[in-house]
Formats: C-alpha cells, sequence, structure tokens
C-alpha cells in the first residue's frame, strides 16, 4: 500500500480570527492553525469578532454560526456593511446545517455534525 506524502501548509504570516463560544473548539482550531504557522486570535462571540476583525483585519475569519445573541450570519452582515479595503473571507462552521441556508451567502460551507 502506498501513502500519500503528509501536507503541511505554510500559514506563516497569515492572521485568522476564529470566533466560536465554545472554547474547546476554539483551543483546538486555534493549535490546529497555530502548528502551520499561522497567528490566530480568538473571540468568543460575534460583537467581540466584530471589534477584533475591523482592528486587525484579518486575512480570513473562521466563524460557528450558531451562538448566543448575534450569530456568525450576523457578523458577516456588519462586516459586508462597514468593509473598508475589500471582503475578508469567511468560512463557516455549525453542528446545525439544517437550521442554516448560508448556500447561498458566499460562504465555504464545513459542517462538524
Amino acid at each position: 500500500m502506498t501513502f500519500a506524502p503528509a501536507y503541511s501548509p505554510d500559514l506563516t504570516g497569515i492572521m485568522v480570527l476564529i470566533v466560536d463560544d465554545n472554547a474547546d473548539s476554539l483551543d483546538v482550531l486555534s493549535l490546529a492553525l497555530e502548528r502551520f504557522g499561522a497567528t490566530v486570535q480568538t473571540a468568543a462571540n460575534a460583537r467581540d469578532a466584530l471589534a477584533k476583525a475591523l482592528a486587525m483585519r484579518p486575512h480570513i475569519i473562521v466563524s460557528d454560526l450558531s451562538m448566543p445573541d448575534e450569530d456568525g450570519l450576523w457578523l458577516v452582515d456588519q462586516l459586508k456593511h462597514r468593509q473598508h479595503g475589500g471582503a475578508i473571507p469567511a468560512v463557516a462552521l455549525t453542528a446545525h446545517r439544517s437550521r442554516y441556508n448560508v448556500l447561498n451567502s458566499n460562504w465555504t460551507w464545513v459542517s462538524r455534525s
């Protein structure tokens, strides 16, 4: 049996903002991305994420959709209305795929279910 060589992306210089109300998810995603060289900031809710995104202008946002109060869709909507100098790509994570219709909302779909 032949195995494909391991792929180790070089994310050095890439700033990622991870948004999730679950601390374990924040830790796992942060550890994984930092292992490949990314600079990671985290936020436990969409309001904090909005403030951090506007201040740091990350290269990408990885956000849970289902959070208390404002959700990940609210975050993306706020960023779209406050764009200065271009959009920030975003990846959506959720355990509640059936709750969200994001296929037409310019998100990359990744389901944790």
